[in-house]
């Protein structure tokens, strides 16, 4: 179900596992984070939100952290929420948020982020240090 929030900006209401509607004013409707580290670990976030509602799963090798269901959702759309770039952001300034909004090293090898924008524009980003 689609309604319009106090600032007027539409909202997706739904939750594809069956809980509690979930609603989200993120600026992405589909977010594929890789990070790799040395070692062969890595960070990963998936986050896909659709009509019937909002999918989510962090894979965290560095801290032995693995979420999916409604745990990875709330967390993933409370970070997503905190983001601010958008496809013309420089993409130093996206490297920064993704490490700061994430809590991450700067030590990564690789750095791989799929996102579709709300405008429907899909931007891949691939950066390594």
């Amino acid at each position: 179900m689609t309604t319009l929030d106090e600032t007027g900006e539409t909202e997706i209401v739904g939750n594809a596992e069956g809980g509690e509607p979930t609603s989200t004013t993120s600026r992405f409707t589909n977010f594929d984070l890789d990070v790799e580290y040395p070692n062969n670990l890595s960070y990963e976030v998936k986050f896909v939100e659709e009509e019937s509602g909002v999918r989510a799963k962090v894979g965290d090798e560095l801290n032995n952290v693995y979420l999916s269901g409604d745990e990875a959702k709330n967390n993933v759309m409370a970070i997503l929420e905190s983001l601010t770039f958008d496809e013309h952001t420089e993409d130093s300034e996206i490297v920064i948020q993704i490490l700061t909004a994430f809590d991450l090293s700067d030590d990564f090898t690789k750095m791989e982020l799929e996102v579709r924008y709300d405008t429907g524009t899909v931007k891949e980003y691939n950066f390594t240090s």
